[in-house]
């Protein structure tokens, strides 16, 4: 299998190189280095640059992986993605610093944008010291997850386990909730400065996120943080995994555009935008990603109770089941 690994031949993109080495070193992959020039280089220009890039991937080759490079013209982002269908790539991988010149420059970083717009992991390296421990010591990689219990968090989870499988590795998921939108769907009615409202929400997100992940992975379960926060969900992710010291934060893409990114938000595009260690943006898988916008959301449900403390456990996970909103029918029979 093969990494594909950008770089603008500065300085910043060679810790991306090295990163994509020390991941090659653990999954025993090939590295296709590659640059890609904005505009179409004469052949004088081409020489000098390929023979940059040669000085690059010599560079790379002492690490003791198979590095092969790649001189390419267009827009970075958008020649980087498609050669990751080229090269059957498993992982594109990118320094968090290169943009595209002004007069091209759309939105956000090329690191940014090929993380929200290519078909396949991308990983956007800030420092490559803790790759380079972890491929050549014993040195754990610290991985958080942002874990929000759908499709794109689950292809998240799967990647971060396939990873920490690799290598030594901490792996945790993190979970941020809003405490009043929880309590609205799981129907607790104490006051909000209860702090008994705030663990019974809890116990029941651990709960539902337990079942969860033993759905998406078999093995041991990662360690679960719960974090309660209002706003943007992206921003406390970043400062759970600051906590944690992370390596690495990893969080699915569910390619939100236009009014949807708006109003929802992005949780990839504030971690891609603001996080200080190195990021892994993880799309749904093609097929996965087309059933995720046809599967018929459940708007209907009936729950019944026979008003036993037994009975009424049922109702919190009818709640459950219209996390954006329906009709939950309570049947009780006399």
């Amino acid at each position: 299998m093969t990494i594909l690994c950008g770089t603008d031949l500065s300085d910043a993109a060679r810790a991306g190189a090295e990163a994509a080495a020390a991941l090659a070193v653990r999954t025993g992959d090939s590295v296709v280095l590659t640059h890609v020039a904005e505009v179409q280089p004469v052949r004088a220009d081409l020489a000098a640059l390929t023979a940059m890039l040669e000085q690059e991937a010599a560079a790379v080759r002492k690490l003791g992986v198979t590095v092969n490079p790649e001189v390419r013209s267009g827009l970075p982002d958008e020649e980087l993605c498609r050669l990751t269908r080229e090269f059957s790539a498993r992982l594109l991988v990118v320094s968090a610093l290169g943009r595209r010149s002004p007069s091209r420059w759309r939105l956000g970083s090329v690191a940014e944008r090929v993380a929200w717009d290519c078909g396949v992991p991308a990983l956007v390296v800030r420092g490559s010291d803790v790759w380079r421990a972890w491929a050549w010591s014993d040195r754990k990689l610290r991985i958080a997850v942002g874990y929000d219990a759908s499709e794109a968090g689950d292809a998240a989870l799967r990647w971060a386990v396939e990873l920490a499988r690799r290598g030594p590795a901490d792996l945790v998921l993190v979970h941020v909730y809003s405490p009043d939108a929880e309590s609205l769907r799981l129907g607790v009615t104490r006051p909000a400065e209860l702090s008994g409202r705030r663990a019974e929400i809890e116990n029941f997100l651990t709960q539902e996120l337990h079942l969860r992940m033993r759905g998406v992975v078999s093995g041991d379960l990662p360690r679960l943080v719960l974090e309660s926060g209002q706003g943007r969900a992206g921003r406390h992710v970043i400062q759970v995994a600051e906590r944690e010291s992370a390596d690495v934060l990893v969080v699915g893409s569910h390619h939100r555009v236009g009014l949807e990114r708006a109003v929802r938000g992005s949780v990839s595009e504030d971690v891609l935008h603001y996080a200080p260690m190195s990021v892994a943006c993880v799309p749904l898988p093609t097929a996965d990603a087309a059933a995720a916008t046809t599967e018929r959301r459940i708007r209907r449900v009936l729950v019944t109770t026979d008003l036993s403390s037994i009975g009424d456990r049922a109702i919190p996970h009818a709640y459950a089941q219209l996390p954006d909103g329906g009709l939950a029918v309570l049947l009780s029979v006399i």
